[in-house]
């Protein structure tokens, strides 16, 4: 932001939202979610305490409010309101699924499934052995959403949707999931309606489906739904043969249950400031997707450059207003859907200030507890007089999130004679910093398993240690069962911690001068033209995609006013972390590259001599984790830059970990992330002038 003014809203803009989340699902109770209920009051509270909505035009749906006739009850309410040039955004999470067309039993329609709606299934079809509900199928089709947004093209192009649910018909409850008691990641997909029409819908299909032609879409974009001349914005949890996963999350030493997708996107719109597109928010947001479940990639399609929720020139305010203020106690109009944690301070300022940097500071806040849309804690200052409604709160310095990675051995076959292998991994565990035990697997971020000796595909006499995500993908390469493998294996999921940790690192004040000051440009070497040219991700695609072997040239660029010293990362396909700037062993730069505003500088054609960039290379052994998809080996590796106005050592990263001189906060935050340990709260102080520091962060996928 450059000016109080530029983030005002326009007055004459009018939002409107339709926000549903379904849990229960009264005909196919087996299906049965569990996040889908928070991800919509989480983004109906962005919504309107983020995003300044109108409360009385966000219609919130959940659970048995979001039948078929309410969706659809929906649906015509907001297009009976929508007005020329309006906003209207549409979040849905629940199950997706799919129909056979009646008009053409070849082609499948991509649905929605709604709280009433119905499954049966049909003998000799494939999926003898489904649960059946006999209900009539009261999906919402992919042809009833394209006509109604359609419609509402006709008076505004200004349309956000977006989709946590999936639209594969493949059954992912396996014997595998449900052996390791419940760790699988939860999928948001119901098997599709095979039936006849008037098994599926009796004697009322919908009204698309008997129009022979009519309202068949142009095209479908890769998460699956139809594009014809549709206008606005589409977010997908996945393509459309993937399963969209439910995360847990550990909130208040609580498991909370969202799903993937909506959790990591709404954590990066609650920290957008400034002029954000979509664009930018799914860069951030994807990657962490991807990096917890290999198999779900996020898809964006549509207006990818218009600025969130389709207003122009209208960045969400990075403020919080206060709901009261008595008895030296506050309460924040946020919460946890707004990045809200306890321990965090805010600066709350008087007026109709959007910028931390202006205004008058009246006072500040430590938050004590923080619900999913509203916090509270203890005042510090003089209020003014003013109504509470004027006074604003801006994020100053919140406390990190827990590092640890949560382990669950599993236990269901194991013997006596194995009892001393899985104590001696408990043993490595519980000396790790960064990991710890827990008996539930449901409640795990990685479950391990040891197969027998002389069994399974990488079968070694001795048995072997697997490793599994939430996606029962191995999160690292097997290992042995003797002292050597135990040792390594619980060294291994030390490195996927501090893999996760780091590449989730930001500055979380969104006021920060420097917050958007580093860029990182990724460019391939054109053997043709003999130059670089810029890498761009394809559609939907999280990441440019290079084989391996290619060259990427790597440029830092300095945006900010100030000189600056940039340190670089390179988060590996096998989880490793390493610097690549300073290199090991560079005294010269052992404190950052000295970076003046407004330069750039070519990592490998400078630093490492190689004028036509780095080979790209993935880890050996490869792809014991990562995406395998269409018979290829495909790894994703991140490259994040730090940078801070003072010279900041990182050496420490690459060094046994014993704890160094930690000055400056974001060398706090870097040890606490990649070795572990608690920071002390004197040491947890905001980031301030030569104190503060920002990030950037960029993926490739290389593939072999």
């Amino acid at each position: 932001m450059t000016s109080d003014e530029s983030t005002e809203p326009r007055q004459d803009t009018v939002r409107h939202a339709l926000v549903v989340g379904i849990d229960d699902y009264a005909e196919v109770g087996w299906a049965s979610l569990r996040g889908c209920v928070n991800d919509a009051e989480l983004f109906h509270s962005l919504l309107v305490e983020r995003f300044d909505f109108d409360p009385e035009r966000v219609i919130l749906l959940r659970n048995r409010e979001a039948t078929r006739d309410g969706i659809l009850a929906g649906f015509d309410r907001l297009e009976g309101a929508v007005g020329p040039g309006d906003v209207v955004v549409f979040f849905f999470a629940g199950h997706g699924s799919r129909i056979l067309d009646p008009r053409d039993p070849q082609t499948f329609r991509e649905s929605l499934v709604a709280q009433d709606s119905g499954r049966g299934s049909v003998e000799g079809d494939g999926s003898a052995g489904a649960p059946s509900s006999g209900a009539p199928n009261r999906d919402i089709l992919d042809l009833e959403i394209l006509g109604w947004t359609r419609r509402l093209n006709e008076r505004t192009p200004h349309l956000t949707l977006i989709f946590d649910c999936c639209h594969s018909g493949a059954v992912s409850r396996t014997e595998a999931a449900s052996e390791l008691g419940g760790f699988a990641a939860a999928t948001r997909e119901l098997e599709p309606d095979l039936r006849d029409v008037e098994a599926m819908f009796g004697d009322k299909p919908p009204e698309v489906l008997r129009r022979s032609g009519d309202g068949v879409p142009e095209a479908a974009g890769d998460a699956g739904w139809p594009l014809g001349g549709r206008r606005g914005t589409v977010l997908a949890a996945c393509r459309g043969d993937e399963l969209a996963k439910e995360l847990r999350k550990f909130e208040g030493g609580e498991v909370v249950h969202h799903g993937a997708f909506s959790y990591f996107l709404g954590k990066t719109l609650a920290d957008s400031a400034g002029s954000v597109t979509w664009r930018d928010v799914y860069e951030r947001a994807a990657p962490q997707v991807c990096s917890r479940y290999g198999d779900q990639h996020p898809q964006l399609e549509g207006r990818r450059d218009a600025v969130l929720f389709g207003i122009e020139d209208l960045p969400p305010a990075p403020y919080l207003r206060l709901r009261s203020l008595a008895d030296g106690r506050a309460q924040l109009a946020g919460g946890a859907a707004h990045g809200v944690a306890p321990g965090s301070r805010w600066s709350v300022r008087a007026g109709a200030t959007r910028h931390r940097a202006s205004g008058l500071e009246v006072g500040t806040l430590t938050v004590e507890t923080a619900d999913a849309t509203s916090s509270d804690g203890p005042f510090e200052g003089s209020p003014p007089e003013d109504p509470v409604a004027e006074l604003r709160a801006f994020l100053v310095d919140r406390p990190p999130e827990d590092p640890l990675l949560r382990v669950a051995i599993h236990n269901a076959s194991r013997t006596e004679g194995e009892a001393g292998a899985w104590r001696d991994v408990a043993t490595h565990i519980a000396d790790a910093p960064l990991l710890t035990a827990t008996d539930d697997a449901a409640d795990a971020d990685v479950v391990l398993r040891r197969t027998p000796p002389g069994s399974g595909d990488s079968a070694q006499a001795s048995g072997t240690w697997e490793a599994l995500g939430n996606d029962l993908r191995p999160v690292a390469r097997p290992r042995p069962d003797d002292a050597t493998g135990r040792r390594g294996l619980v060294e291994d999921l030390g490195r996927v911690a501090s893999f996760r940790n780091l590449l989730s690192l930001e500055n979380p004040d969104r006021a920060s001068p420097l917050r958007e000051g580093i860029e990182l440009r990724i460019s391939g070497w054109d053997e043709a033209d003999g130059r670089f040219v810029p890498a761009v991700a394809a559609a939907g695609d999280v990441a440019p995609r290079f084989a391996e072997g290619e060259r990427a040239e790597i440029e830092i660029r300095n945006r900010s006013d100030r000189r600056l010293f940039v340190h670089l990362l390179q988060l590996g396909a096998d989880l490793r972390v390493d610097s690549m700037l300073p290199f090991q062993g560079d005294a010269d730069i052992a404190e950052g590259l000295p970076l003046e505003a407004g330069d750039a500088y070519a990592v490998a054609a400078r630093y490492f001599d190689h004028p036509q960039g780095l080979p790209l290379r993935l880890p050996e052994g490869f792809p014991w984790c990562g995406d395998s998809s269409d018979g290829d080996a495909v790894g994703t590796l991140y490259l994040k830059a730090l940078a801070t106005p003072i010279p900041t050592r990182f050496d420490f990263l690459e060094q046994p970990a014993t704890r160094p001189s930690l000055h400056h906060p974001l060398q706090q935050l870097v040890h606490l992330c990649a070795r572990g340990g608690r920071l002390r709260t004197s040491e947890a102080t905001a980031a301030q002038g030569d104190d503060d520091w920002t990030q950037t962060t960029v993926a490739i996928a290389v593939r072999r």
